[in-house]
């Protein structure tokens, strides 16, 4: 909806700012490589190793 350059009802969009559900979402540490978008592939996801 946000590339959608029509315009929207603000409910419309003020129904997309809602937070995702407890336990959706999930963080961890990943490595610096993410930083530079030249660098692209599944291994940047991976968890760091437990420090």
């Amino acid at each position: 909806a946000w590339l959608d350059p029509r315009p929207h009802e603000t409910q419309e969009l003020l129904d997309l700012l809602v937070p995702a559900a407890p336990g959706r979402l999930a963080a961890w540490p990943v490595a610096t490589d993410v930083n530079n978008v030249r660098n692209n592939g599944p291994h940047l996801m991976e968890p760091l190793p437990a420090q």
